[in-house]
């Protein structure tokens, strides 16, 4: 397994997850859009686009699935 160095989140998920209230709170799945979008590219550079369990590479192609969702 690679190990990722984590890095901050990205603003657009910061802010997302900020507007939790008391009738709302973040889910996964509720998560889309632009948060969604730059969660999975954040991670993608974390992991150097690599699959951190497999190793297989990964494409930035949104909305399709990359190695399983492991991303």
């Amino acid at each position: 397994m690679k190990y990722v160095e984590k890095r901050h989140e990205p603003e657009a998920f910061a802010q997302w997850k900020a507007l939790a209230n008391e009738d709302w709170q973040p889910t996964y799945g509720d998560l889309s859009g632009d948060p969604k979008v730059s969660v999975k590219r954040s991670l993608m550079r974390e992991q150097g686009y690599l699959c951190c369990y497999c190793e297989r590479r990964l494409t930035e192609e949104i909305g399709r699935a990359s190695c399983r969702e492991r991303v």
